[in-house]
Parts: structure tokens; sequence; C-alpha cells
């Protein structure tokens, strides 16, 4: 008797769960957009990770990431699952910006913030 073998699954899409501080009008405004846009609060995930995608296509983009600033006070932790294209797309934009400025900190947060900001701005 033949013993049949499925065929090997694909490897798991690699994806990454970041926390990011963001003010609370951030948040508001990302609920905002999203269901203007006819999203669910399911896919805010998947929105980001469009915009950081986005973000790395711009020209330049270090300059807008270069103005970003988090004011102390009224923030929130928010809990992020990117996709593999994001994560790659933020490792690439994180690498640079550490060439740079190798006394930022917090860059992955601060490159997230940018890209929502932008995303923001275009919606």
């Amino acid at each position: 008797m033949a013993k049949l073998f499925l065929p090997p699954k694909d490897p798991p899409s690699l994806k990454k769960r970041v926390s990011v501080r963001m003010p609370h009008g951030m948040l508001d405004d990302i609920r905002s957009t999203l269901l203007r846009q006819g999203l669910s609060s399911r896919l805010q995930s998947q929105w980001v990770s469009e915009a950081v995608v986005r973000l790395h296509g711009i020209p330049g983009y270090w300059n807008a990431i270069a103005e970003e600033w988090l004011d102390p006070g009224a923030n929130a932790v928010k809990q992020i699952t990117l996709n593999e294209k994001a994560v790659n797309a933020l490792k690439a934009m994180s690498d640079q910006l550490k060439q740079q400025c190798p006394a930022a900190n917090d860059v992955n947060s601060k490159i997230i913030r940018t890209a929502i900001h932008q995303a923001l701005i275009y919606a």
C-alpha cells in the first residue's frame, strides 16, 4: 500500500506584535478614520501595517520621523500586530535611523507614530 504525503505547508508569515505609546487624541483619530473608511476596529493593525509600508515608500521619510515628538502626559499604550511587509519596512527604516542618529531611542515607536500621522493626514 502506498502512503500519501500532504504537500508541505507554506511557512507561516512573519508577524510582529509591538507596543506603541500614542496620545489619546491619535487613538480617537484612528477610530474615526477607520469608521469613515468603513473598516472595523479589528482591522486597525492591518491599517497601521499599510501605513508603515507607505511611509517607507516616501522619499525623505526620515525628515518626517525627525519632526515627530510625543508629549508627556495623556498617552496610551496600544498593542499592534504588524504584517510581514510592515515588519521588513520597519526594520529597514529603524536600521537607517540608528545609523544616522545612534543616540536615538524608541525608534520603532517613533516610526509607527509617524506612519499613523501621515496616514491620518492623507485619509
